[in-house]
């Protein structure tokens, strides 16, 4: 059976080696969320990007559609009515029917559409585009610190195995006198 003296100083020990200050955990938790939003910022830029090379694909097929549409359809049919006589003023038999057919004005209500739907994309393309550049920015300025970080030598690491290593030292000689003085 272990006396008592013994079990308080191995429980003693403990309490001083397993302290810890708290501030350490943060510091490790803050240099991590810093790597993933490099991440994230990263894979935000990629999908810009994309966003952009869609949009860019978007407007040239709708180039070659508008190019394709640009036809011109007319029609002007005019029958005239033989059993009747020449009106002596036209020279003419009078007309029975008349079709006339034109498709101008749908033409050019195509390429106004198109006009608007360019200022549109270029719009776009130029807010995507400035968006992507300060994202970029922000991405390099984020590897800047974490590069920073990395150098910097981490004094809350030191403070913990300082603190450890004080821990089992002073375990170690609060078990050493503790059994000196068992034992006188």
């Amino acid at each position: 059976m272990i006396p008592l003296k013994y079990k308080i100083l191995f429980i003693a020990s403990l309490l001083l080696i397993s302290c810890k200050p708290k501030q350490v955990i943060t510091e490790k938790i803050s240099t991590k969320s810093d790597s993933s939003a490099v991440v994230l910022l990263e894979d935000e830029i990629s999908q810009k990007e994309t966003q952009i090379a869609s949009l860019q694909s978007e407007l040239n097929r709708f180039e070659e559609e508008n190019f394709n549409l640009k036809s011109e359809i007319s029609t002007y049919e005019i029958n005239y009515d033989t059993t009747q006589p020449i009106n002596p003023v036209t020279q003419k038999p009078p007309i029975s029917s008349e079709i006339i057919t034109r498709s101008n004005s749908q033409l050019e209500k195509t390429l106004n559409q198109y006009e608007v739907l360019l200022r549109e994309a270029s719009i776009e393309n130029t807010h995507l585009t400035t968006k992507n550049i300060n994202l970029q920015l922000i991405v390099e300025a984020m590897k800047e610190e974490n590069k920073t970080l990395k150098s910097k030598s981490n004094p809350g690491t030191q403070l913990t195995s300082k603190l450890f290593l004080t821990g089992i030292i002073s375990g170690i000689m609060i078990c050493v006198i503790s059994i000196m003085i068992i034992r006188k």
